[in-house]
């Protein structure tokens, strides 16, 4: 028995996703436990719900992309993409060479067919909440008009952790909060788009931020991150040892956001400046409602004013590690965050829901705007 599932968008058409067979769930898995492909949905004699029977006329199609127990493997071995070439998205581990295939846990696929059905990716859009770029990925699919017979994009693999679409050019995706949970996601993001060989790829981050001397409903467009300590770095524990990268924006995205946000039909304010990553929520960004609280309002105000003065202009989560890890890479990388409230006037988020609302989407309009124009220029060459 398969049980159809809603459809799935894949480069602009749309198909059935149906559940692994019960029967085969002893067969190696990996993949998610579906299939991706188009079917003929039939009544079930015994259940009344669809099940569906595979079509002859798709065996072809069938063939590129699964074998009836699960995803083929990939016919170019893992070292086959590790060559350098352009500006191709590449991963720098050595250690990768040596897999025949590359199981994508989180994700809920492995790299098979990656070339395929991921080597057109021109951008990668992430953002913190699922429901947030769920809608962001709707409507990017309405601007770059690939959302045929009206059906919207449906989310691909799993989804108990990050919830991730493709949409035309594009992979959507949540990232959750914080830096640990990005840093996954955007490992195996990378890993497929250097097995797809994609090219020329922006990766941006869309989100929140808690403003520093601006006002709520301000984008601010990381041109540097710090850590707590007011430094342009992340740090992370590898084997015992502390390893420090630079988070330094690649040069030439912020002037080409800026560029394409004032040639948008309708543009929206922008303010560039600094950002500051931090990892906690409440101590780490020097706030007084926490359970926890060894400090003062007047230390906590000196610190934002030494912030401020310091070029930072929002504090959030991520964007020490996206930087630090695009930057390694010398992919494209772009953040753009709106601002709740400005930390020099309080801590609390006080702006009511429906501006809040209104603000969440700003950065999304700005990206979806970048998108629409690069991607014409491109579809022009």
């Amino acid at each position: 028995q398969r049980v159809a599932t809603p459809p799935q968008a894949y480069s602009g058409i749309q198909f059935l996703q149906l559940q692994r067979p019960r029967i085969y769930q002893h067969f190696p898995q990996t993949h998610s436990r579906r299939f991706d492909y188009l079917f003929f949905p039939v009544c079930h004699w015994k259940t009344g719900i669809m099940a569906a029977f595979r079509s002859t006329m798709f065996s072809n199609l069938l063939n590129q992309h699964h074998s009836f127990f699960g995803p083929r493997m990939a016919r170019r071995t893992v070292s086959q993409t590790a060559a350098v070439m352009g500006n191709r998205v590449m991963y720098q581990n050595e250690n990768l060479k040596n897999l025949d295939s590359d199981f994508l846990y989180h994700l809920g696929i492995t790299n098979a067919n990656a070339k395929e059905l991921y080597g057109d990716v021109k951008y990668v859009c992430c953002g913190g909440s699922a429901s947030r770029m769920t809608q962001f990925a709707k409507a990017l699919a309405d601007r770059l008009g690939v959302s045929p017979h009206g059906l919207g994009p449906v989310p691909i693999g799993k989804t108990d952790r990050y919830t991730w679409f493709k949409v035309g050019p594009a992979l959507v995706s949540s990232h959750g909060m914080g830096q640990p949970s990005f840093s996954i996601l955007l490992h195996e993001v990378t890993k497929l788009l250097s097995y797809a060989e994609a090219e020329d790829v922006t990766y941006f981050r869309l989100g929140s931020s808690g403003g520093v001397g601006v006002p709520p409903g301000t984008v601010v467009l990381t041109t540097e991150a710090v850590d707590g300590e007011i430094k342009p770095q992340y740090s992370l524990p590898i084997l015992g040892n502390m390893v420090h990268r630079r988070t330094t924006v690649v040069p030439g995205v912020v002037d080409d956001i800026v560029a394409s946000n004032a040639a948008a039909e309708v543009p929206k304010s922008i303010v560039t400046g600094k950002t500051m990553s931090a990892d906690c929520f409440y101590e780490g960004q020097g706030r007084l409602d926490g359970a926890i609280c060894d400090y003062e309002d007047k230390d906590k105000m000196e610190f934002l004013h030494k912030l401020h003065d310091a070029g930072v202009r929002n504090i959030e989560m991520e964007a020490g590690q996206f930087l630090s890890f695009t930057n390694r890479l010398g992919i494209r990388g772009a953040i753009l965050c709106v601002t709740l409230l400005d930390r020099l006037q309080g801590d609390q988020v006080l702006t009511p829901i429906e501006e809040l609302e209104a603000f969440d989407g700003r950065p999304g309009e700005i990206v979806r705007d970048y998108i629409a124009q690069d991607y014409a220029k491109r579809s022009s060459a």
